[in-house]
């Protein structure tokens, strides 16, 4: 990570306009303790935002592959295969299957 003081920074913050804007909110921002505390709450809120929208879309495949475990049984029950082989491919307990019944 560059160092926000270094010269190449001041250098290229000359040449690019989007830095440039971006490196005089950085030097504002470190200026003033209330905006710094401000500015580092607001990265923590988003940080914690994207750690929920992970851990959520984790606990969503994870219930589809489970329905998709269950669909799968209730077909196997269907053509009436022995419960063992169904807990075998589908990885259901056997009393998960029994319940499907």
């Amino acid at each position: 990570m560059l160092n926000p003081e270094s010269e190449l920074v001041k250098m290229k913050a000359k040449e690019d306009k989007k830095l440039k804007v971006a490196y005089e909110k950085l030097e504002y921002i470190s200026g003033d303790e209330k905006l710094r505390r401000l500015a580092e709450l607001r990265r923590k809120l988003i940080l914690d935002q994207n750690t929920g929208l992970r851990e959520e879309r984790r606990m969503g495949r994870e219930e589809g592959e489970q329905n998709e475990k269950i669909k799968m049984a209730k077909k196997l029950l269907k053509l009436e295969m022995p419960i063992e082989q169904i807990v075998e491919i589908t990885e259901l307990s056997e009393e998960e299957i029994k319940k499907l019944k």
